[in-house]
Order: structure tokens, then C-alpha cells, then sequence
């Protein structure tokens, strides 16, 4: 019949489509493991990029010079004038509103010692900006169309400005004075000494210049070094050099330190160069855009940049990098905290390390698990059944042996390259969604419908009948006693202990009944992410942190420890960290004042800004103390003991006051600090005093 010859012939289709699947998974396996990626953390290369242009105020997308000064405003050199930014808003300097500012392009900015602003513009020009006012210096002869390159201060506090045709000029008193001819690259560095490059290949030391030298300086080194392209001091002493398209870190006639050969490629000019605050070098160049190196030596170029021809680089007191370049504006360039791992796209429920350094990766929903290491990617699939997708958790035993929880596909173990299904009990559930190790070797496995615990050969499965509060399984601890904490969903917190289940009262004013995540820390003290916040609980009293104590959800998936004695946690928005010394504190009554939680997101390299639940393990750290987190979307991973604490208060200046809204004092070019102060010993009346 009819329905006979179909019947057959779709169950011919679907076995020949399925033989195909598995053909096409063990090449694509193959091509993978074969071609993979480094394995290198990369996601979105570990920067986030921000752009203004005119149209959010800057007054020319052509950013000639940048500078930040100690009250902490960004200060930019711009085709269109001079542009103070606060982070939010652009002021703008011009001849309009500065009368010595005769020519809007401003090719270069520096703050002197003493809290100076010295701004080049277009003609030679020098202008001194300070609380009383600002003050000009200019060539011996006017030269309009004179173009300062370089600008620093001497020992003396005189400033030096190399200019486009070679000639270099000190001023002083108001006017320049030449000093050489014929430079291609100056700089200053610590002990005095003016380093020149000429046109002719060598390099002249000339002083050291002291706080009383007249502008003639002896000759201390003269060193022919060939093709010179640019020079810079380090704030870490000695300069560095661009010659021969070799970067070197000098002190002296002595080199000190090689990065190699230029990055970039050949006939690409360097236009700005700078250190962050290790002293790493960043390098703007005119036209392959910027390179960052990193302690080691090794350079990364920026991605995402809008302009490729740089003008100006400078790294901020916070570490942010700024790129001016020649018309894509003001950029800035952040660090983000967190890196994604490239190789790991997808649902990602749990990851662990082996002894090895290889990173074990389970995927929700792709019936995959990856093995990520320092030459590639190795992708495997357990089971043969494509039914049930969901690989929950990931286990590394004390033996080194990996186990795999699947979500209908019962438990697997890792024989030979492959995962083996394990044989289980018939009344144990194949829905697993945790796994653990206890100190005597118990192996145990949450499953939707009962606990299952391996011992002495023999498998136990423990469900409500046996005085669980609930059938879900989702996490699991183990305390100092040897008692088992077990998480359920919908059914709060259970403890096993001496072949008894029982349920702590926690007293919290709220019913907590979805456990997600159990941790128990060095020093016996319990943090269990629920849907209802983070619990600590320390052997007497239960604390819970909520959006109330300032988490910004009460959705924690996991929780994981750094080396720092941070915890971090894991939430459907994003990750939180807060010091684990101010949560005891708070939880104990030392500490009045709120938790400070700090949020990571997108914006600093999540992948996603929901973390996944439901797994155990879930998150882990590695054996360098690396963290590494699931989402959504893939992994994401944290150097911990690169991110420094900022404990210096951000500066503040009062820059306009309105008094009943009709009058304003508004805050001048380079307006001296406002302060307030009572007037009267007692009251609540305060004066402010300003400048004006």
C-alpha cells in the first residue's frame, strides 16, 4: 500500500540523514581539532571602543594633541580649537573666547611642572594657561605657518618645541629663541639631558640641562645610530628610540631593552608614542593605526579604530587609553576586565581544568564538549543519541578522570577519547544536573527526581521518600563535619548527615525555595546563590545580600573565589564581585555601611550579560588562578591579579553655580579650585568662594 512504501521510505530517509549527521560531526571534529584556533582568550580583543565627534561637541574631528592634567580634564588639541572634556561634555577655547589663542589649530599640549598649560598652536606659538590668567610666547620673527611637532620642559621649567622643518627653539621671556637645526626627533628624559636626532643619522645627548642652564648646551654623546624616526622619555628613566625600524629602551649610550622590529609595515611613519602606567609603550602610527605592547614586549593593534592615521596618544590616570587622530575624532580605549574565549561559542553550563591546563567546556542544547587548549580546539560529543542535547555539567575526580552529565541522556565517563555511557541504577534518573566529589571519595549525582551517591562500588539513590525536600537536585557542598549540603529547586536547603536528611531553619523573613548554586569556603562558611538573593550562613546565622544590599539581581547562578579574597557571582545580569572581608563584616555587624558590589557586563568583555544556572559545577578557577565563566554566549575569563582596586577618589570641580536660578559664576579657562565654608560656627548656611 500506499501509506506502506511512504512509511518505509521515511524511515530509509531518517536513518540515511542520520548516518550523514555523524559522518559530517566526526569530519567537522577533525577539521576542527586540525585547524582550530590558538585557544587564546581574544573575544573582542579585550578593548572597548568609544568614539565622540562634532557631533557630540568636539569642535574638529582632527585631534592633533592630547594631554590630561592633574584636576583630571582631558585636554584636546583640535583643528577647531582648544576643547577641555570632563568625561560628558566638550568646553571649547578659541579666539573667540581667548584672546591669545590667534589661531585655532593647536598642534600640541603639555602640563608643566608647576600646574602650567602650555599650548602650541599653528604660527609657533606658545601659550601659557594658568589661574591668573594665560600668557604668550612666540618666535623671534612671527611665522605663521610654523608647525610645532614636539613640545617638553626642561629642568629649568622653559619650554622646548621641535618644529616641522628641523628647527628646534627654547622659550623664554616670551620669546624662541633657535637652539638647532636640522632635527628630526627630540626628547627630554629624567636626568637632564636633551636627546636630538639629525637628519644624518646620529644622536646627540646635549647637557644635562640644570634648573639655572642657559639655552647653550655641551654635546655629551654623539651617537651614530642611522635612521632615526622618533624619540620619547620614559617616565621609568632613560628614553626610548625609533631607529632602523628597531625599538630600544636607552639609558644613556646604553640599551637596555629591545622590542624588535616595528609592527607595523614598512613606509608607515610613527606619529604618537606614550607608556600606560607599567611603562608599556603605545605607538600611534600614520596609517596602520595603534600598537600596544605589554610587559613582555609583544604588541597588539588596536581593532575598531575609526581613523588608521594617528595623531596623538595619551593613557590616562585610570589606565584608558586616548587616540586623536586625523578625522575620526576622540577615541577612547578600555581595557575590558574580562576576556571571551573566542572557540566557545554557544550556551556554555559548565567548564573545569585538568591537571594539564586544558579547559573542559559543556554546551547546552549541542550535545558538545570541547577541550580548549594552548594549540587548538578538540570538540566531542557524548552519546550517540541527538534527542536530548543538553550536556549540564562537567567533573574532573580527584583521579583526573572526567564525567559528563547530560540532561536525559544519563552519566558519561571519559575512556580513550571518547565518552562512555556509565551504567546506572534503572530507578536513577537520566536527567543530571550535578555532580560531585566528597573528601572520602563518594561520588555524588543530582538528578531532577532523586540524590544518587557511588560508594564502595554500589550506587544509592535517595529521593523525597527518604526525607528530601524536593525531588530537583541542583547543587551540592560538603562542610567540615563531613555533612552533605544539598541545593533543590522549589524545595529550599537539605544537609545529610550521619544517613539523615534534615532542612535548616535560615530566619530570613522570606522563603527560600530555589537553591542554585552551593559553595563552601576555607573557612567554613557557606554561600548558596538562590533565586532570592546570595546566602551566607557560618555555622550559627544566615545573612542575605539582595538587590536591597545592592546586588542588581536576585538571580545568582554560581558563586566562585579568587586568590584575592573577592567572590564573584553569576547572575541573569551579569557578574558581581565585592571582598569577601566587607560581606563577613556586614553579615557580622562590623560593617554598617553597604557592601560595595562591582558589576561586570558586556561593556567589560562578558559575552553576555546573562549567566547560565542550573549546572554544578558551573564556573571554576583555574590552576593559575584564572576564573573562568558561563554564559548565554559563550566563556569568559578574568586575570584577577590584574585588576587593581581604585582607591583614589575621583576629582571634582565646581565648574558654574546659579543662585535662585537668575546669577552664575562660571568657571574660567584655568579657574583656581572653588571651596566652600560655613559662616557661621553651627549653622547649616554655607559661602562659596571662588575666583570671580
Amino acid at each position: 500500500p500506499w501509506s506502506c512504501w511512504t512509511g518505509n521510505l521515511n524511515r530509509r530517509w531518517w536513518r540515511f540523514m542520520r548516518v550523514l549527521f555523524w559522518i559530517i560531526l566526526a569530519v567537522c571534529q577533525m577539521a576542527v581539532f586540525a585547524f582550530g584556533g590558538s585557544g587564546s582568550v581574544a573575544g573582542t580583543q579585550g578593548y572597548s571602543i568609544r568614539v565622540w565627534d562634532t557631533s557630540e561637541g568636539l569642535p574638529q574631528n582632527v585631534v592633533f594633541a592630547i594631554t590630561q592634567t592633574r584636576d583630571g580634564y582631558l585636554w584636546l588639541g583640535t583643528g577647531g580649537g582648544l576643547a577641555r572634556f570632563d568625561g560628558v561634555q566638550f568646553k571649547i577655547f578659541d579666539d573667540s573666547n581667548i584672546p591669545q589663542i590667534e589661531n585655532n589649530h593647536i598642534q600640541q599640549l603639555l602640563e608643566s611642572r608647576t600646574g602650567e598649560l602650555w599650548i602650541g598652536t599653528e604660527g609657533a606659538r606658545v601659550i601659557s594657561a594658568s589661574v591668573g590668567g594665560a600668557t604668550i610666547a612666540d618666535l623671534e620673527s612671527r611665522e605663521t605657518s610654523a608647525r610645532i611637532l614636539s613640545l617638553s620642559e626642561d629642568p629649568a621649567g622653559l619650554p622646548w618645541a621641535r618644529l616641522a622643518d628641523g628647527r628646534v627653539f627654547c622659550f623664554d621671556k616670551g620669546k624662541g629663541h633657535v637652539v638647532m637645526n636640522g632635527c628630526v626627533a627630540l626628547a627630554q628624559d629624567a636626568s637632564g639631558i636633551l636627546w636630538a636626532g639629525s637628519r644624518g643619522g646620529t644622536l646627540f645627548g646635549l647637557g644635562p640641562i640644570s634648573s639655572n642652564a642657559s639655552p647653550a648646551l655641551a654635546v655629551s654623546y654623539e651617537i651614530p645610530v642611522g635612521q632615526i624616526d622618533f624619540l620619547k622619555s620614559s617616565a621609568h628613566s632613560g628614553y626610548w628610540r625609533f631607529v632602523n625600524r628597531q625599538i630600544e629602551k636607552c639609558n644613556g649610550d646604553r640599551r637596555e631593552r629591545s622590542l624588535g622590529e616595528y609592527p607595523w609595515p614598512a613606509g608607515v611613519g610613527v606619529g604618537a608614542v606614550c607608556e600606560d602606567g607599567e611603562g608599556n609603550l603605545v605607538v600611534g602610527t600614520l596609517g596602520a593605526g595603534v600598537y600596544w605592547f605589554d610587559n613582555a614586549g609583544k604588541s597588539k593593534q588596536i581593532q575598531g579604530l575609526p581613523h588608521s592615521y594617528i595623531l596623538a596618544v595619551t593613557v590616562d590616570r585610570e589606565g584608558d587609553l586616548w587616540v586623536g587622530s586625523n578625522g575620526g575624532g576622540l577615541t577612547q580605549v578600555k581595557k575590558m576586565a574580562l576576556q571571551a574565549v573566542e572557540n566557545s561559542r554557544g550556551t556554555v553550563q559548565s567548564v573545569v581544568e585538568d591537571a594539564q591546563g586544558a579547559l573542559w567546556i559543556a554546551y547546552n542544547g549541542e550535545n558538545r564538549v570541547d577541550r580548549l587548549r594552548t594549540n587548538g580546539v578538540q570538540r566531542f560529543t557524548v552519546g550517540e543519541s541527538f534527542a536530548d542535547l543538553a550536556i549540564r555539567c562537567v567533573l574532573l575526580d580527584r583521579n583526573q578522570v572526567l564525567w559528563a552529565g547530560t540532561l536525559g541522556n544519563g552519566l558519561f565517563r571519559f575512556e580513550k577519547e571518547n565518552f562512555v555511557s556509565v551504567p546506572t541504577p534503572t530507578n536513577m534518573s537520566a536527567q543530571i544536573t550535578s555532580l560531585f566529589e566528597d573528601r572520602v571519595g563518594r561520588f555524588w549525582v543530582g538528578t531532577l527526581n532523586g540524590l544518587v551517591c557511588f560508594e564502595h562500588g554500589e550506587w544509592k539513590v535517595y529521593t523525597t521518600r527518604d526525607g528530601i525536600s524536593a525531588a530537583a537536585i541542583t547543587a551540592i557542598a560538603e562542610d567540615a563535619q563531613g555533612a552533605v549540603w544539598i541545593g533543590t529547586e522549589s524545595g529550599g536547603l537539605n544537609r545529610f548527615y550521619q544517613s539523615r536528611f534534615d532542612q535548616p531553619k535560615m530566619n530570613l523573613g522570606v522563603n527560600v525555595r530555589n537553591i542554585r548554586s552551593l559553595y563552601m569556603d576555607k573557612e567554613g562558611v557557606l554561600w548558596s546563590g538562590t533565586s532570592s538573593g546570595l546566602l551566607r550562613y557560618d555555622g550559627k546565622m544566615w545573612t542575605r545580600f539582595s538587590k536591597k544590599e545592592g546586588l542588581r539581581s536576585n538571580s545568582i547562578g554560581y558563586t566562585l573565589e579568587d586568590a584575592q579574597g573577592y567572590l564573584w557571582a553569576g547572575s541573569t545580569a551579569g557578574l558581581v564581585r565585592a571582598l569577601k572581608a566587607d560581606l563577613n563584616n556586614f553579615a557580622e555587624g562590623r560593617q554598617k555601611q553597604a557592601v560595595t558590589f562591582r558589576e561586570y557586563g558586556e561593556a567589560d568583555g562578558l559575552p553576555s550579560s546573562e549567566c547560565t544556572f542550573g549546572s554544578q559545577p558551573a564556573a571554576c578557577r583555574g590552576n593559575d588562578g584564572r576564573l573562568w565563566f558561563p554564559t548565554i554566549k559563550g566563556l569568559a575569563s578574568v586575570d584577577t591579579g590584574s585588576i587593581l582596586r581604585n582607591t583614589n577618589p575621583p576629582p571634582v570641580q565646581i565648574e558654574a553655580v546659579r543662585i535662585d536660578g537668575k546669577g552664575e559664576v562660571q568657571g574660567s579657562f584655568r579657574s583656581a579650585v572653588a571651596k566652600a565654608e560655613p559662616s557661621l560656627p553651627g549653622r547649616k548656611v554655607w559661602r562659596l568662594i571662588t575666583p570671580a
